[in-house]
């Protein structure tokens, strides 16, 4: 969690390293909800990170891409993520970095991906 001193308000999670990844255990509500993930897209030194989930929730996995190509831009984006409930009693498997106390929530995991889709390196 990083305050880089932009601006009031502009705190959040920021991440340097590919294959870094930030894990929420979301409670899971039922039926269908949605989540709103906001992000910086700037035109220089940015990557794409794979949002995925796990345990009682499921979600289409996606890719969200920070890379802006016009020089010189660097605004907030916000991407909307489909959750749904699984059934009582249904689990999907969670990957060996989360606890297994993680699969009675809706795990949700952000990890930093190679490239942006411009294939530059995230950190030239």
């Amino acid at each position: 969690f990083a305050d880089e001193r932009r601006g009031p308000g502009k705190l959040g999670y920021v991440a340097t390293e590919v294959g870094s990844a930030l894990g929420l255990c979301l409670p899971t509500l039922p039926g269908e909800s949605h989540l709103w993930i906001g992000y910086l897209r700037s035109y220089e030194h940015m990557g794409r990170a794979g949002v995925s989930c796990a345990g009682t929730c499921r979600c289409r996995p996606v890719e969200i891409d920070g890379h802006e190509l016009r020089d010189g831009i660097s605004v907030t984006d916000i991407h909307k993520l489909t959750i749904r409930e699984l059934k009582p009693g249904v689990e999907r498997p969670l990957s060996a970095e989360w606890p297994s106390s993680a699969a009675s929530c809706c795990a949700l995991t952000l990890r930093v991906l190679p490239e942006s889709t411009t294939n530059l390196p995230m950190n030239p």
